[in-house]
């Protein structure tokens, strides 16, 4: 028999990186997998994120950042249990959310751990509270309101619950459609990123 027409066709979807963030991010050299994992899959491929941390030292966090900002991957964040401190900024770099009913999230501004002379403490920690300031403006924005980020740079906590984080990725969803929206009517050459339109929470 002669096929003529190719009526059906097969093609990879590509590849699915579970990682695990399931403990306090202690130093760079101990999370060289988990970044290198993320830095190797690419388009058309999934980059599950498993989320359970305490948080800990922000140069840990500031790799996991670089390595999913930069990831063409889908990537799908899901809170199992806590994403405290560090591991909030992590969570909110998703394209896609899942929450468990038991998750929490707690967000504060950072904590310092530094000694030598007053002089360069002082300017250490001042340099610290203005990157941090820029971190919380990039990663809190839309999800925490201006007053709130205002509050944490002052010292405040902020902790909540499944539904509380739910209600605020829904409300980031609608923020960043709106910011969408209105840099199309102007004709901005650069949409503002639409991630975390994709929201599930888990039973």
């Amino acid at each position: 028999m002669t096929i003529t027409h190719v009526r059906t066709q097969v093609e990879p979807l590509g590849f699915k990186y579970t990682v695990r963030i399931d403990r306090a991010l202690d130093e760079p050299e101990n999370w060289q997998e988990e970044i290198a994992t993320i830095r190797q899959a690419g388009e058309g491929d999934v980059i599950h994120l498993l989320l359970n941390t305490q948080g800990g030292n922000a140069y840990v966090m500031y790799g996991l950042l670089s390595a999913l900002e930069q990831s063409t991957a889908h990537i799908i964040c899901e809170l199992e249990g806590m994403a405290a401190s560090c591991g909030s900024f992590i969570f909110l770099c998703g394209d896609e959310f899942r929450v468990s009913p038991n998750a929490e999230l707690m967000a504060h501004n950072a904590s310092h751990g530094i000694y030598g002379k007053a002089s360069d403490v002082s300017t250490y920690v001042n340099f610290s509270d203005q990157q941090f300031k820029k971190l919380l403006e990039r990663y809190y924005t839309n999800f925490f309101t201006q007053e709130e980020i205002t509050k944490m740079v002052d010292g405040k906590e902020f902790y909540m619950d499944s539904d509380e984080i739910m209600d605020r990725l829904e409300k980031r969803a609608e923020l960043m459609q709106e910011s969408e929206d209105t840099a199309g009517l102007l004709g901005d050459e650069e949409p503002c990123d639409l991630s975390g339109l994709s929201l599930r929470e888990l039973k």
